[in-house]
């Protein structure tokens, strides 16, 4: 009895066909971002890679940059985010792929003015990023995502929050 138990338990832990055709080893992304920061709307981009722990766990990193034009009143605004975490897979199914993510990192906030001088304020604030996202496949190594994210920065006293609503193109790696 025994010696039952614990071959089915090496069984139960061993890979198995349908395990291999669910398990995504790596991924990179990359795309546009529209960035919300109270009645504002900036542009931006990201590029992210994940790095699989488990089948449905992984590790995540992703640099981001938003900013606004020139012709604002407050200047030309930029941000540029590092950022990791842990990505959970919610929802496996043919044609979708749903996960959930939590990034802290921190982030680089620069205001540059043209006139009356050319004058630069730069600060650094730390950055909690939960979001979730869908992945579509289009073949076996290339998805198109939709992601969206609440990105709340702390520096001090002083916090923000914002909305960001991105899509782009993922490649996957290692087995397809």
């Amino acid at each position: 009895m025994h010696v039952f138990l614990a071959l089915a338990l090496v069984g139960l832990c061993l890979p198995s066909a349908a395990y291999a055709q669910r398990f995504v080893d790596a991924e990179i992304s990359g795309g546009g971002a529209a960035f919300f920061p109270g009645d504002r709307v900036l542009g931006g981009w990201y590029a992210d890679g994940m790095k699989s722990l488990v089948p449905d766990t992984a590790v995540a990193g992703e640099v981001s940059s938003y900013y606004s034009s020139e012709r604002e009143p407050r200047g030309r605004e930029s941000w540029f985010d590092v950022l990791g975490g842990i990505r959970q897979r919610l929802v496996q199914r043919p044609r979708v792929t749903v996960f959930a993510q939590f990034l802290i990192g921190g982030t680089r906030y620069t205001q540059r003015f043209s006139r009356p001088a050319n004058f630069s304020n730069s600060l650094v604030w730390v950055v909690l990023k939960p979001g979730l996202g869908v992945n579509m496949p289009l073949s076996s190594r290339w998805s198109v995502r939709l992601r969206t994210d609440v990105r709340l920065a702390a520096k001090g006293g002083e916090a923000t929050g914002a909305w960001i609503l991105g899509s782009g193109i993922v490649g996957r790696l290692g087995r397809p």
